[in-house]
């Protein structure tokens, strides 16, 4: 009788969890949440520019789940000296805030296209996918059309400051 009981308290308390996430979700109100997202239009020589920062829905393209992460985009360079833009997730605006340095993730960004938003059971609205230099794919969807845009033109950018195209897995060329 203990473990149906203890299961039954886990589930409960993890729905509760769950509810207040929702509450506090800023995809919610896309007003809100754009107003949150920026983007920089200068470009220094800086190693390390924050060139996008927003909330996204994020997951990685096998996961069913989507979660609610602040990701920021920065200006970096690589091992061979180019720059090159890398992506921060960390939980919430509020992590980020506190501690910069401790991301939950880190990946250098290889491509970003669109994304039709297609899934097993939902079908969302401005959605892209990133694909990253490990073979990773994220599909993500930011909270308006605006910030979708500012999120693709992160790539643009650095296309005119690559010298080689590179090619996506996706089967776009950047």
């Amino acid at each position: 009788m203990d473990e149906p009981r203890s299961i039954r308290g886990f589930l409960g308390r993890r729905k509760h969890r769950k509810h207040k996430r929702s509450n506090a979700n800023s995809l919610d109100d896309p007003h809100a949440a754009s107003a949150s997202a920026s983007i920089t239009s200068s470009l220094t020589s800086d190693t390390t520019t924050v060139s996008m920062e927003g909330m996204l829905k994020k997951r990685v393209a096998k996961m069913p789940v989507m979660h609610d992460r602040y990701c920021v985009a920065t200006w970096e360079l690589d091992t061979h000296d180019r720059k090159c833009v890398m992506l921060r997730s960390y939980k919430s605006r509020k992590t980020y805030d506190a501690h910069p340095e401790k991301p939950t993730s880190v990946h250098e960004i290889k491509c970003i296209s669109d994304w039709d938003g297609k899934t097993g059971f939902h079908r969302y609205q401005h959605a892209f996918t990133m694909e990253t230099r490990d073979k990773k794919l994220f599909q993500c969807v930011a909270p308006c059309a605006a910030d979708k845009d500012k999120w693709l033109e992160l790539m643009a950018i650095q296309i005119c400051l690559s010298a080689a195209p590179v090619t996506c897995g996706l089967g776009q060329r950047w």
